[in-house]
């Protein structure tokens, strides 16, 4: 019995000997596969934002592209079908921009003629649908806004500020909210980009023109 007891004693020695390097290792792995786990996750998650981004910046070049090809033929035929009508009623308002806000102020009295061409009209509608869809890609971020700012945010500005008169009203009803919201965020990027400009030119200007003191008789 005393042989066992000692037999016994021995191999638990062995075990806590052996057992710290073995727990040591099995930890030393599991923690690798962890490290691997997460090295593998950022890898997905930074694969995954590119090919977002891929696509955002290729939806956004189809969408610039349907501006081109569909909504300024659009919007041109209804300007002619306007002047056909003799309808001036766009022509006798301003827009006003602010930071926060867009205003519309009638500076002229408007007539029966402005009421009945905006009527007659069969292009009017399938414009605002048109810029209301195309705003949604942008407003939303599913496109590249800043891509789409680029290639037409200059053009769209010009021809959203022209419609206003029409899309205010509908806007209090609950309508066109992809449109104005995009035009109030690359409306005020076009501001600043000219105030930028504006204060360049005057930098230039400034350090093209030479300062000439007088000096005083006597000094």
């Amino acid at each position: 019995m005393e042989c066992l007891k000692n037999i016994n004693e021995i191999l638990n020695t062995i075990y806590l000997i052996c057992a710290g390097p073995i727990f040591i290792y099995f930890a030393y792995r599991g923690l690798e596969q962890i490290k691997a786990v997460k090295e593998s996750t950022a890898i997905t998650q930074i694969n995954s934002k590119t090919q977002s981004k891929r696509e955002a910046f290729k939806l956004a070049g189809e969408q610039c592209l349907y501006f081109g090809e569909k909504i300024i033929p659009l919007y041109s035929k209804l300007m002619d079908e306007l002047k056909d009508n003799n309808c001036k009623f766009f022509e006798k308002f301003e827009v006003e921009n602010s930071k926060e806000k867009i205003g519309i102020k009638r500076t002229e009295k408007l007539t029966d003629i402005d009421f009945e061409g905006l009527k007659k009209s069969i292009y009017m509608q399938d414009v605002l649908n048109s810029l209301e869809g195309f705003s949604l890609f942008f407003a939303s971020g599913v496109a590249s806004e800043n891509v789409g700012y680029i290639t037409a945010g200059r053009g769209y500005c010009e021809i959203v500020q022209k419609l206003m008169p029409i899309i205010i009203p509908e806007f209090k009803k609950g309508y066109y909210k992809n449109i104005s919201f995009l035009y109030m965020t690359w409306q005020n990027r076009c501001k600043q980009e000219d105030i930028k400009m504006k204060q360049k030119e005057l930098e230039k200007e400034l350090e093209e023109t030479s300062e000439i003191n007088i000096k005083t008789i006597g000094t």
